[in-house]
């Protein structure tokens, strides 16, 4: 990856993650045990909306889940019915956001769980230490439709806990790379060697070689290979209705981010309006604010969130990694 790449995606800076899947209706971090995508009852989706709010926060890019572990697709696969386009909604959800991207001028990043539980060998609802989900050309022709349809993909945000899908991680980059030369490829467990970009679920701001930067999910040996690093944190107070899901709890000062988010959604799938005014600089907010109680400010430099409901990405690099 050439240093002009590099610098380009480090400049984004921060960006939303969206997690929209079953588990958004079933307040579980994994939701198995679904046979019917009616589950999904989402009645709408306003990508503008996500997109616009993110803009507005001065975020560069968004994270959108394309699979969790469950199988459910948010794009029109020609891989499975299990997909959005079968479920009440109707409608291919990541055609609609690389539109609202392109319209933004925000980047996409991809997550994909890369093994699921509707695979052969897996466990539905269980981790790859019940049992591996092993499909290596259903995986390899879901990322080559993600791939080769929705634009450019700045990277992919591997999931590894339902293990590799049946394709090794280093195959895995391969692929990805035959399509995308210029897309980053990470993981957030498992096998690091080839990765370029540096994985950290509930990580913090480190240098390349401050492995320890991406635990606690990363306990495999560091990849050479590393070029940038990210790292995502969700900040959820307790609050009726609330996914507490995630994680649920409030890191200590240390880690302070610039970050962006995704929040629990309306009954329509919009960013509710108090979430909105939160993503905004603080000059932006509405009255609707005084609505929400907020877990607190974080303070970074050239840049202040509040923080409430959100999942963050950050993007840092070996060098600049002060916040």
């Amino acid at each position: 990856m050439s240093d002009a790449r590099v610098a380009a995606l480090q400049q984004l800076r921060f960006g939303m993650f969206i997690c929209w899947s079953f588990s958004t209706f079933s307040g579980r971090e994994w939701t198995g045990g679904v046979q019917d995508v009616s589950f999904f009852r989402a009645t709408e989706a306003d990508t503008d909306q996500w997109v616009r709010t993110a803009r507005d926060a001065g975020m560069g890019y968004l994270l959108f889940l394309t699979k969790h572990h469950d199988g459910f697709c948010l794009w029109d696969t020609q891989t499975t019915a299990r997909k959005v386009t079968k479920a009440p909604l109707g409608r291919d959800v990541l055609a609609e956001l690389r539109r609202s991207c392109d319209r933004h001028g925000v980047k996409l990043a991809l997550y994909y769980s890369e093994g699921d539980w509707t695979w052969p060998g897996a466990v539905d609802g269980k981790s790859r230490l019940e049992g591996i989900g092993r499909n290596p050309e259903m995986k390899k022709a879901q990322l080559r439709e993600l791939l080769t349809q929705y634009g450019p993909i700045e990277y992919i945000w591997f999931d590894h806990a339902v293990g590799d899908g049946g394709l090794s991680h280093t195959d895995t980059i391969a692929f990805c790379k035959a399509l995308q030369p210029d897309c980053f490829v990470g993981f957030n467990n498992g096998p690091q060697d080839g990765a370029d970009i540096r994985l950290g679920e509930r990580g913090r701001p480190g240098p390349l070689d401050d492995h320890l930067a991406a635990r606690p999910q990363v306990t495999d040996p560091p990849a050479k290979s590393y070029r940038i690093a990210e790292f995502t944190y969700p900040f959820l107070p307790r609050h009726e209705g609330g996914a507490l899901w995630f994680y649920g709890q409030i890191p200590g000062a240390g880690g302070a981010l610039e970050g962006a988010a995704s929040s629990p959604p309306d009954a329509r799938q919009c960013a509710r309006s108090g979430d909105e005014d939160v993503a905004a600089p603080p000059s932006r907010r509405s009255s609707n604010c005084r609505r929400i109680r907020p877990t607190g400010w974080l303070e970074i430099p050239r840049f202040q969130v509040l923080i409430f409901d959100f999942k963050f990405s950050k993007i840092v690099s070996g060098v600049d990694d002060r916040y």
